[in-house]
């Protein structure tokens, strides 16, 4: 117990610091909340280091696959990144079971690059190791499965986690090294959603 006049002041002046600290914080977007999603209040989705759900392949570089599992750099100045790390939280009791998928919707933009040729690699984000989907053969966004929960949508995973489990995930897409560079600008641009299936 503080019982000098001195030994208040000094703990009012910390807590007060304390104080304006959070809200200045809170403010000047010091603690960044904005990259969480709550789906129907079963999921949690966190899209680490960036804000934006979207994953954007230009038509510069065509590469092997052998290339394109093992990108890894973040944001450049291109404004292309080559993977996106994100991850799944079932935000319900520990004994419940929540099932969702994660799915891309292509933009389709104008003078878009054709699904065909993009690449699409999604791996555990905390081991980087690919799921059982991905091993074999790295698929083209054409020829994924439709979503469940979105008829425009693909699906790259199925799941299943315990109340209060998470999930963590590295997606990579890249321009298939059979796509043949033209002088036009061309992009493929998808958003990544993530649904609870009932």
């Amino acid at each position: 117990m503080i019982t000098s006049k001195r030994g208040i002041y000094q703990f009012l002046f910390v807590m007060s610091f304390v104080v304006i600290s959070l809200i200045m914080a809170v403010v000047f977007n010091l603690v960044d909340y904005s990259s969480a999603v709550v789906v129907n209040n079963d999921v949690i989705v966190n899209f680490q280091d960036d804000s934006t759900h979207s994953f954007i392949v230009k038509n510069l570089l065509p590469i092997p696959d052998a290339v394109g599992k093992k990108l890894s750099r973040k944001m450049e100045t291109d404004g292309v990144e080559d993977y996106i790390d994100f991850s799944v939280q079932a935000n319900a009791p520990s004994n419940e079971i929540v099932r969702y998928e994660v799915y891309l919707i292509d933009q389709n933009l104008d003078y878009a690059i054709n699904s065909s040729y993009i690449k699409v690699y999604l791996t555990n984000g905390s081991l980087d190791i690919p799921f059982s989907e991905y091993h074999s053969v790295v698929p083209v966004y054409r020829d994924l499965e439709t979503s469940e929960s979105n008829s425009s949508g693909k699906r790259i995973f199925e799941g299943e986690l315990k109340g209060g489990e998470t999930q963590y995930f590295r997606l990579r897409m890249w321009l298939a090294d059979t796509y043949v560079v033209t002088p036009e600008v061309r992009n493929f641009v998808a958003d990544i959603y993530v649904k609870v299936l009932t």
